[in-house]
C-alpha cells in the first residue's frame, strides 16, 4: 500500500486532506526548484502555517540557497544560510533519525524572517536526494501545539519531497547516460559514413577507369574476363559501402509513455541551460496516449532539436526556446521552437539531406548527419517531420510518432536506416 493510500485509510488523521493536494504535485514539467516549491506553498496552505520556506544546496557542503518562501518579508535574512546555522547543526545532528526539529523561534537568528514580530514556533525538515541535493523545509505556527499536531503529516511530506529530489537524480543521471552514448554513436555513425563515401568515390574513379580498359578491343579474351570479374567486384563493393553508409537495422517499437520522454528531455534541456542564458517553456497535455516507437530513437529526435535550437542561437538576446505536443487523431504532434534567428529559404529544402548542413545563416558546415537522422527516424515511424521558419523570426521543428492505438505492431517491423525520407516540404495532414 502506497503512504497516500495508507494515510487516505485513516480519514481521522488532521492532515489527511492536506496530503491528498500536497501529493498531487507532479513533477512532470517542472524544474526541481519548481517542484519542491510547490510543495512548500501547498503545505503551508493546507497546514495552516503563518510562514515558511525552502532551501536547498545541489552538491554537500555548499551553502543552502532559497528555493522558496512563503509568508516572509526578510527574505534577504535566509537567501544564503551556511550549515553552520544553529536550527540547521540541530536539525542534522538530531537524535530523531527522521530528522524533523520542533522548537521556539531564537530571534537573535535568521528564521525571525519567518515571524515578523509575532511569537512562533518552528518546524525545521531535513530533505535530501540519494547522492546530491540537500536541504530543509522551515514552517512557523503561533503555537507549539499547531505544529505537533502535524507531525506524522510533515513526516510523509518529507518522503515525499525527499522523493522527489531522488528521482530528479535519477532523471539527471539516465539524461547524462543517454547523450553520452548518444555522442559515440553520432561520431561513430558520421566516421562510418564519411568512410564509406571516401572510399565510393574511389571505387567510381577505379570503376571508369576499368570501363576505359575494358572498351580497348585488342585485349586478349583473358583479359577481358578478368576485366569483366573485377567490375563484378567493384558493383559489389559499391552496394557494401552503401549499406554501410546506412547500416542495415529493424526498428523495435514498444509503449513509450510520452510523460516519460519529456522528463528526460527537461534533463537534456537543463544541460544546456548549466552552459547558456534561455527561456525554456514546455506545454503539453496531462492525458496524452502512449507512443509506439523506439524510446531512445524518440530521444535523440528531441535531443538534437533541443541541441539545435540552443546552439545555433546562442548570440540572441531572451532567446527563448520550447517544447509543445498535441493529439492529432492516431499522432502525436511534437513542436521544438526557438526565437532565434531563424533560417533562411534557401537553405530550409536540403536541411534534412545528409550531405547539406548548414547553420542558420545558411552557411555550410560539413555532413549534416543531425536532421538527416532525424528526419530518417520519423519516416521510418511512418510519422513527418518538417520546419516552419523565417529569418529573424525564429525556427519551428515539427515531427509526428504514431500512438499506440492506432498502430499494428507488425507496420514498423521495418529496416530504420534503410528508410528513405519524405521528399521535403513536408505537411502534417491530419487524416
Amino acid at each position: 500500500m502506497s503512504i497516500l493510500s495508507h494515510w487516505s485509510a485513516r480519514r481521522e488523521h488532521p492532515g489527511v486532506d492536506a496530503l491528498n493536494k500536497i501529493m498531487a504535485t507532479t513533477v512532470l514539467r517542472r524544474s526541481v526548484d519548481d517542484s519542491l516549491g510547490l510543495i512548500l506553498e501547498r503545505t503551508v496552505a493546507s497546514l495552516g502555517a503563518t510562514s515558511g520556506s525552502l532551501h536547498l544546496a545541489e552538491f554537500p557542503g555548499d551553502n543552502l540557497l532559497l528555493i522558496k518562501a512563503v509568508g516572509v518579508e526578510r527574505r534577504d535574512l535566509v537567501t544564503d544560510l551556511s550549515w553552520d546555522d544553529d536550527l540547521i547543526w540541530r536539525l542534522h545532528h538530531a537524535p530523531d533519525k527522521r530528522n524533523i526539529l520542533v522548537q521556539p523561534l531564537n530571534y537573535a537568528s535568521p528564521w525571525a524572517a519567518l515571524a515578523a514580530g509575532r511569537p512562533v514556533t518552528l518546524a525545521a525538515i531535513r530533505l535530501g536526494g540519494r547522492h546530491k541535493w540537500s536541504g530543509v523545509m522551515v514552517l512557523a505556527w503561533p503555537y507549539r501545539s499547531q505544529a505537533e499536531r502535524y507531525l506524522e503529516t510533515l513526516r510523509i511530506i518529507q518522503q515525499h519531497a525527499r522523493q522527489v529530489l531522488v528521482d530528479y537524480e535519477g532523471t539527471e543521471q539516465r539524461t547524462r547516460d543517454f547523450q553520452a552514448m548518444s555522442a559515440r554513436l553520432h561520431c561513430q555513425e558520421v566516421l562510418a559514413r564519411t568512410v564509406a563515401q571516401d572510399i565510393a568515390n574511389r571505387l567510381s574513379l577505379t570503376s571508369g577507369a576499368l570501363h576505359l580498359l575494358s572498351a580497348e578491343a585488342n585485349l586478349p579474351p583473358g583479359q577481358v574476363e578478368v576485366l569483366q570479374r573485377a567490375l563484378e567486384q567493384v558493383a559489389v563493393l559499391t552496394q557494401m559501402l552503401e549499406d554501410l553508409k546506412c547500416a542495415d537495422r529493424s526498428i523495435e517499437p514498444e509503449p513509450v509513455s510520452v510523460e516519460e520522454v519529456l522528463e528526460m528531455a527537461l534533463g537534456m534541456i537543463a544541460q544546456h541551460q548549466a552552459d547558456h542564458s534561455f527561456q525554456f517553456e514546455m506545454d503539453i497535455p496531462s492525458d496524452l496516449p502512449e507512443l509506439w516507437c523506439e524510446r531512445i530513437d524518440l530521444l535523440q529526435v528531441l535531443d538534437h532539436l533541443l541541441h539545435n535550437a540552443v546552439r545555433h542561437n546562442m548570440g540572441c538576446p531572451n532567446l527563448q526556446v520550447w517544447l509543445r505536443a498535441r493529439p492529432i487523431r492516431n499522432w502525436i504532434e511534437f513542436e521544438v521552437g526557438d526565437t532565434g534567428i531563424g533560417i533562411s529559404p534557401e537553405v530550409q529544402p536540403y536541411l534534412f539531406e545528409f550531405v547539406n548542413r548548414a547553420d542558420n545563416t545558411g552557411k555550410a558546415e560539413g555532413y549534416g548527419a543531425g536532421l538527416w537522422t532525424c528526419a530518417r527516424i520519423v519516416a521510418a515511424h511512418h510519422g513527418k517531420i518538417w520546419v516552419s521558419s523565417q529569418p529573424g523570426q525564429g525556427a519551428r521543428f515539427f515531427f509526428t510518432m504514431p500512438v499506440r492505438s492506432g498502430m499494428v505492431r507488425h507496420d514498423l517491423s521495418m529496416n530504420l536506416l534503410k528508410i528513405r525520407p519524405v521528399p521535403y516540404p513536408m505537411r502534417l495532414d491530419p487524416g
